[in-house]
């Protein structure tokens, strides 16, 4: 029973392909932002994910930061090139700045990484976004950071220098860092996939 649902895991996401996993900085961020008319709105300033959604494994995309203005997931039509709107951008359609939301570029890139006794042990230097097995909704999947060796070596599992979300006990505020708790061996065969993808297909 374990090998078929390790099978059937390991087949699901080794089924992704290199346009479904994004580089918050490289990929997401400035990229334009069009209506179903190619009007251009503006460019991506921010990607938000739901407060309530932090100790998912892999929290699931809200909206974008345009500018100024919050676009929701639901009005994208298209991320590619471009990020399409499903239609055209009405004043009744921008929504206020939602406080239920973490806007994750200015929430943790370059933030401290902490171990549980506080501890600086690096930094983020961005952050992983992948679409789920449907390809229509698009999660933070974790961070990148320059001292993933470091990091194996006290027992956090990374796959292509990508810390998995799910290893976040929290984030600090003053002072700031993100808090990581030691997972090691224990992470899901379920997790270990989707994190081995996201790092494989840098």
């Amino acid at each position: 029973m374990f090998s078929s649902f390790h099978d059937s895991r390991r087949n699901e996401y080794f089924l992704m392909q290199k346009e479904m996993s994004l580089r918050f900085s490289k990929d997401m961020i400035g990229r334009p932002v069009i209506d179903r008319f190619g009007f251009k709105i503006g460019k991506v300033r921010d990607v938000a994910i739901p407060l309530s959604s932090f100790k998912e494994p892999y929290p699931t995309v809200a909206g974008f930061m345009v500018e100024k203005k919050f676009i929701k997931w639901g009005m994208i039509a298209k991320l590619g090139k471009h990020l399409t709107l499903k239609e055209s951008l009405r004043k009744g359609d921008i929504c206020p700045i939602p406080r239920d939301q973490m806007f994750v570029g200015k929430k943790l890139l370059d933030e401290q990484l902490l171990d549980m006794q506080g501890k600086s042990i690096g930094r983020v230097d961005d952050i992983r976004l992948v679409y789920d097995a449907t390809g229509s909704i698009l999660k933070v999947a974790g961070l990148y950071s320059g001292a993933s060796a470091l990091l194996m070596r006290i027992g956090i599992d990374i796959y292509g220098n990508v810390i998995p979300w799910s290893c976040i006990e929290k984030i600090r505020e003053n002072p700031s860092g993100i808090v990581l708790r030691f997972q090691g061996k224990s992470m899901p065969v379920s997790d270990k996939y989707m994190l081995y993808e996201a790092g494989r297909l840098n």
